[in-house]
């Protein structure tokens, strides 16, 4: 009853928690930022947030081919 998994399904699954691996990075910067005693200076804050942004696009992005290759692998 062993199941053999695709590389479809490895790929799937990899980037499924790389995605997840971002988003909390993403959360954890983005509470830190929200913080009273942050140490982000105020003229370093629209750098920071572009880059809480970008790590969240690219969580998506991540999310988005994980579910395409999870779709692959069921056919």
């Amino acid at each position: 009853m062993h199941q053999e998994t695709t590389t479809e399904e490895k790929n799937a699954k990899d980037l499924h928690t790389f995605s997840r691996i971002l988003i909390t990075l993403a959360c954890f910067l983005l509470i830190g930022a929200f913080l009273p005693d942050n140490s982000i200076p105020a003229d370093k804050e629209p750098i920071s947030f572009l880059i809480i942004g970008g790590l969240a696009l690219f969580s998506l992005t991540f999310h988005f081919f994980a579910e395409k290759e999870r779709k692959k692998a069921e056919q």
